[in-house]
């Protein structure tokens, strides 16, 4: 649906728009109108919570380690995981782990 594989046959349409012959800014402007939520999460199991927030944090952002930690506890907190902080991917239920994508 999201344009990984081209179908075999037929059209893909996402809101009237046909993202199969989409191209340019013209592709990039559907995809930005959607999401993909992975069935098991797209946690790394070997970090914990505040690890997986800051490593795209530290990827994208310029920002100080502590403020990344801030921010890190602010998103814990929008979902209702603060205490969760420093366990395991491993540790939460699959419902948890869907709250932080």
């Amino acid at each position: 649906m999201i344009g990984l594989l081209p179908p075999v046959c037929g059209k893909v349409f996402i809101q009237g728009n046909d993202i199969v012959s989409a191209l340019g800014n013209d592709r990039i402007n559907i995809l930005r109108g959607i999401g993909v939520m992975y069935q098991n999460g797209a946690l790394f199991g070997s970090m914990n919570l505040m690890e997986n927030i800051c490593l795209v944090l530290e990827e994208f952002t310029d920002l100080p380690r502590d403020a990344m930690e801030v921010i890190a506890q602010m998103k814990l907190k929008v979902v209702g995981l603060e205490a969760s902080t420093y366990k395991m991917p491993s540790d939460l239920s699959g419902g948890m782990r869907k709250e932080l994508l």
